[in-house]
Order: structure tokens, then C-alpha cells, then sequence
């Protein structure tokens, strides 16, 4: 298993989505998305990949646009980000 980040580009959107998915019993994470995601978005949402198809459904249901799912490697000292 792996995380992943979720970019929003509405920190509206993003704060609500996160309620919806606590609501879930999912646990999430806001962090700062990182420059070397190559995204624009300033925030994301870090969760665990088993929860991703979850996730898709509770944003489509409510219309939030979901702009990447990118998976987070850890590497010796950096970390990598994959779209997926």
C-alpha cells in the first residue's frame, strides 16, 4: 500500500471533500502540495491508495472536480510523485 495526494483546484472543494470523507471514516491529511509535484494547486489531500475508487465516487456524487491523483515514492533523501 501507498499514499497518494488528491489536487483540487478549489481549497473549497478541498475542504469540503475532506468532510465528506472524514463523514466515511476515511483518514485524510491536508498538506501543502509539494513544487515538485509539477501541479498548481497550493493544497491536497494525502490518503492511502486502498481508498482512492471511494474517493472518486464521494466527489463525482457531490461535483467536485478531482484535477490529479498522483502516488507519493520515497527515494533515498526526496520524494517522487507519479500521476496516475
Amino acid at each position: 500500500m501507498y499514499d497518494i495526494l488528491v489536487t483540487i483546484k478549489s481549497r473549497a472543494d478541498l475542504n469540503y471533500l475532506t468532510k465528506l470523507l472524514a463523514a466515511e471514516k476515511i483518514p485524510t491529511s491536508i498538506i501543502n502540495t509539494p513544487e515538485t509535484a509539477g501541479v498548481t494547486c497550493s493544497l491536497s489531500i494525502k490518503v492511502n491508495q486502498r481508498f482512492m475508487a471511494r474517493i472518486k465516487v464521494v466527489a463525482e456524487l457531490h461535483n467536485i472536480k478531482i484535477t490529479n491523483y498522483l502516488r507519493i515514492i520515497k527515494t533515498d533523501i526526496r520524494y517522487r510523485y507519479i500521476k496516475l
